[in-house]
């Protein structure tokens, strides 16, 4: 009996006979199955003001049989009708009677499973048992695909949508049924979210046209155009003053330095075409103004929204549950590490040699290279960047079981490439968000020996800031010397401080470490407080609160450090 084949009932005259990696698979699906059904039962539903305005539109219809009037357009100025979502939430919603968020939660993480054991048994059947394990315990350990079916937000649907997509991409169609089932699960995608809608379209194009199935290509565009085509059509009437689907809005966001919003204020109307559209028009002089900042600062910038929405992670309350957020804390860590694995080899599998491998591979530089333009075009939040991941986690399995020696040394390249960019910048991986939430309290950040430029003029830089004009203040000091406050800053909008260094703190840091302080003062309350980025260990440590064992525990942030940055030159304006 070969060894990888496990005796059940061996008195019977037949013994059934299973294979370990079936009995693996079952165990990892029970596991899986509880990973995602526990939390959607009994931790706290998360809902966002994006998720009280899709939930009343869901409810009274708009968007769906009632047209998007000024005073809803108004109540959500940044905020698109996506179709498919709003329908999706009125069937959900109604599973559970009595708690529709509740509802709405554990319908989007059961198909989360479901979508994730299905390409797995998919991907099993096709290149292996152990290839379909190894999938599957990528994604079960990368969290953060669990933790967005807490929310009342697309990202778990479209995950569940875009998965499955992502596995047809890299397969030879051989039905028509399979061109028509692929077309109409696009549009579908499209219709929840648009932009994982095209770049599931697009993957699919480039990798059955790299398999040579151009007949089912033009099916599939076929179909698909006139499909979206069609529903844009039909939904016109509806979308009322949404009629440019908010793109004039994600596209304003993602100019803004380290996409802070509140820098945006006052929001830009919207009149004329597209082209016209003054939010386009400030979203053009937002980027000139950034490729015009010299480096440091500029490029630090540009190297944040390129990556950040990649590695970062969103910020996500798991203290519903002690062993859960044990969990959660250990994944903060190892999710960027499987991120830069899961890139590596998926770009790596292009070496491969099979024609599946080659268009797997080259789906995989598609799809980065369209979440790089994506992060600059429409920001780059780990949020909006989530539903792509896991496409990356089975590309990796895949390239484990079929890569061999081929794509050994690019896959090494990639992953030193990707650690490289972690230990020296790792303000791409920073979590939102760390919370100043009341006054009196303390933050400190060791600054080494040597952190700090020699010579002045010199600026230092550190990313905290209100959500909006607040009357909490903030005093900065370095050993003790004041260099900012706030109180006479009350309206700063942009994303980070920079702050003039006196020469004697320059001169004393060439000596010895010194000390930089971020204290509150003011006044706080529920929409009156400061927040900042938190840079997660191992890649940088040295900040803390006075007083508190934790960083920021109103976000349950235990460590890490501040984005802080130092330079030679000067800047003015904060």
């Amino acid at each position: 009996m070969p060894s990888d084949v496990i005796e059940v009932c061996p008195w019977r005259r037949r013994p059934l006979r299973i294979s370990r990696g079936r009995v693996a698979l079952a165990l990892l699906g029970t596991v899986g199955l509880a990973l995602y059904l526990i939390p959607a039962m009994c931790a706290p539903v998360v809902r966002w003001g994006d998720s009280e305005t899709d939930l009343r539109w869901a409810r009274e219809g708009i968007g769906l049989w009632k047209p998007l009037t000024a005073e809803e357009a108004r109540r959500a100025p940044v905020h698109s009708l996506k179709p498919g979502y709003l329908l999706f939430l009125r069937f959900s919603s109604s599973v559970l009677p009595g708690n529709p968020e509740r509802s709405i939660v554990v319908v989007q993480s059961l198909l989360l499973w479901l979508a994730i054991t299905g390409v797995c048994l998919r991907i099993g059947k096709q290149n292996g048992a152990a290839v379909g394990v190894t999938a599957y315990a990528l994604l079960l350990l990368f969290l953060p695909i669990r933790d967005s079916a807490s929310a009342v937000m697309s990202e778990a649907i479209s995950i569940a949508a875009f998965l499955p997509l992502c596995v047809v991409a890299w397969e030879r169609p051989q039905r028509a049924r399979t061109v028509v089932l692929t077309a109409f699960g696009l549009l579908a995608l499209f219709w929840i979210r648009p932009n994982v809608g095209a770049v599931a379209f697009l993957l699919v194009v480039l990798g059955w046209a790299v398999l040579r199935s151009y007949r089912e290509v033009a099916g599939v565009v076929c179909i698909f155009l006139v499909g979206l085509s069609s529903v844009w059509a039909v939904t016109a009437p509806y979308a009322g003053r949404d009629a440019k689907r908010a793109l004039p809005d994600a596209i304003l966001v993602g100019s803004a330095e380290y996409n802070w919003t509140p820098s945006l204020e006052p929001w830009p109307g919207s009149t004329g075409s597209f082209f016209t559209d003054p939010r386009i028009a400030r979203s053009i002089s937002n980027w000139k103004h950034a490729l015009a900042v010299p480096p440091p600062d500029g490029a630090r910038d540009l190297r944040w929204r390129a990556f950040h929405g990649l590695f970062g992670l969103d910020y996500y309350d798991a203290r519903w549950s002690e062993v859960y957020r044990y969990l959660e804390r250990a994944s903060r860590i190892w999710v960027p590490l499987l991120v830069v694995l899961a890139l590596a080899l998926g770009l790596a599998s292009v070496f491969a040699g099979k024609p599946s491998d080659v268009a797997a591979g080259l789906c995989a530089w598609a799809l980065a290279g369209a979440l790089v333009l994506h992060n600059f075009l429409f920001s780059s939040s780990p949020r909006l960047v989530l539903p792509y991941i896991p496409c990356f986690l089975m590309l990796a399995s895949r390239a484990l079981s079929n890569g061999g020696k081929r794509t050994l040394l690019p896959a090494s390249a990639l992953v030193l490439s990707g650690l490289w960019l972690l230990a020296w910048h790792p303000e791409v991986a920073s979590w939102d968000w760390g919370l100043l939430e009341s006054s009196g309290v303390t933050l400190e950040q060791r600054l080494p020996v040597g952190a700090l430029p020699r010579t002045a003029p010199a600026t230092l830089h550190v990313r905290i800031a209100p959500v909006e004009s607040t009357a909490a203040e903030l005093i900065l000091s370095l050993d003790g010397q004041v260099l900012f406050r706030s109180s006479a800053d009350s309206m700063r909008k942009r994303a980070l401080l920079a702050i003039p260094l006196p020469s004697q703190i320059l001169l004393k840091n060439t000596r010895t470490r010194v000390v930089l302080r971020l204290s509150s003062a003011g006044r706080y309350g529920s929409y009156s407080f400061l927040i900042f980025p938190v840079v997660p260990p191992p890649w940088r440590h040295g900040a803390r609160r006075v007083g508190n064992p934790e960083l920021s525990p109103r976000t349950d942030v235990r460590s890490g450090s501040l984005d802080w940055w130092a330079h030679e030159g000067s800047e003015t304006g904060n």
